[in-house]
């Protein structure tokens, strides 16, 4: 189990996204949602105004690996293109494994950047680290606002150096995905981060 930990896994055996989905750099037209498998997989992001979810998007493992070079291993990122300014919208992440075994995210929301001068509401948070049950609370109170954004001012983690995984995926993403799936989150690091090896990778 200490190699499981050590590598940020959460469940021993079992197909899982170690963290996200996630959203980041959210413009009027475009979002980014990333995403980290405990495998390689093949991924579908389907996505849309209204459900059942009409557009898609297919990543495809060989094609990922020839002209992706991730060293941060499964983390991959989507942009989703040519969506409305100031629209709500629904995604599902839907991954496959090489070895059969399949998951999905579940229907979840953004909404792209409102227009110039509209108004809008942010949060702000910081130290997030090591506390996956503060920022689990924090996350449910901030989502109740229904902000456009969240800024989080430093120390994501506690020191998640590179052999440090764990303080990423055991901590930070625990409490925080609930939220950051629904509302980008713009980190600046901290010294928590370090040598900002996981942070440049996420």
């Amino acid at each position: 189990l200490n190699g499981l930990v050590e590598e940020g896994k959460l469940f021993p055996g079992v197909f899982h996204f170690n963290a996200g989905p996630y959203l980041n750099n959210v413009k009027a037209t475009s979002i980014d949602i990333i995403f980290e498998a405990d495998r390689p997989a093949d991924f579908v992001i389907k996505y849309g105004k209204q459900l059942p979810l009409d557009k898609k998007i297919e990543l495809q493992l060989a094609k990922i690996e020839r002209e992706v070079k991730s060293p941060g291993g499964n983390i991959y990122k989507v942009t989703l293109k040519d969506l409305d300014p100031a629209s709500a919208y629904f995604y599902n992440v839907i991954a496959s494994s090489r070895d059969g075994h399949t998951m999905e995210s579940g229907v979840l929301t953004f909404s792209t950047a409102i227009k110039e001068r509209d108004s809008y509401t942010f949060g702000v948070i910081g130290d997030t680290e090591a506390r996956p049950h503060i920022n689990d609370r924090i996350s449910k109170l901030l989502w109740d606002e229904r902000p456009n954004l969240v800024l989080l001012v430093g120390d994501l983690t506690d020191g998640g150096v590179k052999d440090h995984k764990f303080e990423w995926n055991y901590e930070y993403f625990q409490g925080i995905t609930q939220l950051a799936s629904r509302v980008p989150v713009f980190p600046v690091p901290g010294n928590g981060e370090d040598d900002l090896y996981w942070y440049n990778q996420y």
